[in-house]
């Protein structure tokens, strides 16, 4: 039946396929046409990783090496790329995709409250934000349902619709 589409709660995400970030997959070398190595993949991987973040707004302070994940049995590791004071930026290795998430941040525990309402409110514009400077760079898709994704549409072009 296969794996579905990467799903996250609380937070928004698009996808950018492995084909985009290392070519075409080769079922005769079984592997991506830009691998000569398996260290490609990490050089590849590293460099997206880079691009992604330079793309974030300033108040995004970048993570190095955090994980966060992946303890138990259906629980998938999230590479923490960056976080400001509402949200953080993660990423997903997803059977073939890249998964990109906006997530909201959970707010301190002397809080009142999950997750701070100001962030709750702009969580979407926020994401937004993001996701249209990603989408200059990469062919983006959005989940459309448990099993299917379509093409990412920029806010500006929707608006233009």
């Amino acid at each position: 039946m296969g794996v579905g589409v990467y799903w996250q709660e609380n937070a928004f995400t698009v996808f950018v396929d492995d084909e985009e970030l290392y070519a075409e997959y080769s079922i005769e070398k079984q592997q991506h046409e830009n691998i000569e190595h398996d260290d490609d993949y990490q050089s590849l991987h590293e460099d997206f990783v880079q691009e992604v973040l330079e793309l974030l707004p300033e108040s995004y302070e970048v993570l190095t090496d955090t994980w966060e994940g992946g303890y138990s049995f259906g629980d998938v590791s999230r590479q923490i790329l960056a976080e400001n004071g509402f949200y953080r930026v993660s990423l997903v290795d997803w059977h073939g995709m890249q998964a990109i998430n906006v997530e909201l941040r959970q707010a301190h525990y002397s809080d009142s409250w999950e997750f701070n309402p100001l962030a709750v409110h702009h969580h979407g514009r926020a994401a937004t934000k993001i996701f249209d400077a990603l989408a200059e760079r990469f062919a983006l898709r959005g989940r459309t349902s448990g099993w299917t994704t379509g093409c990412y549409v920029k806010s500006t072009e929707k608006l233009a619709a």
